[in-house]
């Protein structure tokens, strides 16, 4: 059983392992755009979007673009409104999220197992160096891997809690807050699969899980969206 003072320390140590990840992350992140490409044609799918279009803006011709969705660009585009568009203001979004994706890790391991054992399979991710890679590069893995942690958090937050392993099951007696947990949830499913196509088939699970639950209207209008 963990105490109160316990619990503070833990929180305390998750904010201080959270921060060695980030400025690990800042440390190795690439000087700029090097001999990748996807990095690059991010960049431009993002100011295309800002410009009210989705074209390859490295080719001559300028033809719509067919192979990423538009979901990370979107994300870039936002983010550069906000702080600018320069390589390294761009990165620190991916290293935000991978510090947010570590977060939400934590409390999904806390309602699943408990304090310590988060605590401590944080610690370990925070130091991978395919984490801290990932999250020093402009890519979609860490975006995509923040909306995934984040739709499973909000699926937990419906039913379930600390004192025993939670529950994806939706109660039929379903309260306004759980209505809201999963509207997040469903907006995070539908950004995941905009980010990478992969992320369809958790719009599939999700779906599947609505319908196991017999919520047949949420359902519908969960395929609408």
């Amino acid at each position: 059983m963990v105490t109160t003072q316990q619990s503070r320390l833990v929180l305390i140590g998750l904010i201080l392992v959270l921060a060695v990840h980030i400025v690990m992350g800042w440390l190795v992140r690439p000087p700029g755009v090097l001999t990748g490409q996807d990095d690059t044609e991010y960049i431009l799918l993002a100011r295309a979007l800002s410009a009210g279009t989705y074209q390859e803006l490295w080719r001559v011709d300028e033809p719509v673009h067919s192979q990423y969705p538009p979901g990370y660009p979107a994300m870039l585009a936002a983010w550069s409104g906000l702080v600018g568009d320069s390589y390294a203001k761009l990165v620190a979004l991916t290293l935000l999220l991978s510090g947010l994706t570590l977060a939400i890790m934590f409390f999904v391991l806390r309602r699943c197992f408990d304090t310590r054992i988060a605590f401590a399979s944080v610690a370990i991710l925070a130091v991978n160096p395919a984490m801290i890679a990932y999250g020093s590069e402009i890519a979609t893995e860490i975006p995509y891997t923040f909306l995934v942690a984040a739709c499973f958090y909000c699926l937990m937050r419906i039913e379930g809690g600390y004192g025993g392993r939670a529950q994806l099951r939706i109660s039929p007696g379903i309260e306004k807050s759980a209505k809201v947990w999963l509207a997040a949830a469903a907006f995070a499913a539908i950004a995941a699969a905009l980010t990478r196509t992969v992320g369809v088939t958790l719009l599939g699970a999700l779906a599947l899980t609505l319908l196991l639950d017999r919520r047949w209207k949420t359902t519908v209008l969960f395929g609408c969206a």
